[in-house]
């Protein structure tokens, strides 16, 4: 098996676009190549319990060996569901992001995460005229973990300001919320 042949799959890029951040534009890059492995399974593990979950690894630069900027090199998901005699489902999930380059030199990373998410739902056992009733309670971001939907590095100024400055600018992730409800399928 020659190198090229390894990999389970295998994206070539003529171009990639990457983000230039203080302008908030996108500008076209050279060729870039992302290969990797994924996996995913699915199953029923005992009476009411079912899993599920993915893996993928990927490694991703441009032709040059430089990173590709925010390309993950692991990410995964998982669940368990548990559903139960009474109607009542139970689910408990995490999702997990791993260290990204945020710059081509990899000299500035973004730290890697994990949330969990709870979620309830019970079918309410009441005749209607169409379809069905189901309250359900979800917490997203369970253990409150501090994490960070987006984030980038790049020179950025504010206005009047003599030279840019290289700074990690982010958008925080949720804290745990809350949603309880009603829903009716129909």
């Amino acid at each position: 098996m020659t190198p090229d042949q390894r990999w389970p799959w295998r994206l070539d890029l003529k171009s990639e676009l990457v983000l230039v951040g203080d302008e908030g534009t996108t500008e076209i890059r050279g060729a870039t190549r992302r290969q990797g492995v994924e996996v995913a399974a699915r199953g029923k593990v005992w009476g009411p319990l079912y899993v599920n979950g993915s893996f993928t690894w990927t490694h991703a630069e441009f032709r040059n060996g430089d990173a590709i900027p925010l390309a993950p090199e692991y990410t995964a998901y998982g669940a368990a569901i548990l559903q139960w005699p009474e109607g009542l489902t139970s689910q408990l999930q995490a999702t997990y992001l791993g260290v990204r380059p945020l710059i081509e030199d990899r000299s500035i990373t973004s730290p890697s995460w994990i949330t969990f998410d709870l979620s309830e739902r019970y079918r309410v056992p009441v005749k209607l005229p169409h379809g069905r009733l189901e309250a359900f309670l979800f917490v997203q971001n369970l253990f409150n973990t501090k994490w960070e939907q987006a984030i980038f590095a790049f020179e950025s100024r504010l206005r009047n300001e003599g030279a840019g400055v290289n700074d990690i600018h982010f958008v925080p992730g949720n804290p745990r919320t809350v949603m309880a409800g009603v829903a009716w399928y129909f």
